[in-house]
């Protein structure tokens, strides 16, 4: 849970250089430990701290805007029948795409 509070400290900073400064702290506290959740961090630092230049009572809506955020949550409303995926899969072979998938696998690339 320490991780979790000190990542959403990070994303409820005040401001943009309290956010950078929470961040900075978790860079050098967590490198050696999980290399691969503070390079992203790092990577895409900016994009996560944007929020904070705004004012305060527009950063929720800001924050809860990202394309990536509205298209993931579009795709947990997909879904397909099993005549759908067998169709789909006819369609595939007819073109040549590759070869079909059974309706769990094509279920869990969705998911």
């Amino acid at each position: 849970m320490e991780l979790k509070g000190e990542l959403l400290a990070i994303r409820d900073a005040a401001g943009w250089e309290q956010g950078k400064e929470l961040a900075q702290g978790f860079i050098a506290r967590y490198r050696d430990l999980y290399p691969l959740l503070v390079k992203c961090l790092e990577d895409d630092l900016e994009a996560t701290l944007a929020h904070l230049r705004v004012p305060f009572r527009h950063r929720r809506h800001v924050r809860t805007t990202k394309l990536v955020e509205r298209t993931s949550r579009r795709w947990k409303k997909v879904s397909f029948s099993a005549v759908e995926i067998a169709r789909l899969d006819a369609l595939r072979r007819e073109l040549g795409i590759e070869e079909p998938r059974t309706e769990t696998e094509a279920i869990q690339e969705v998911c």
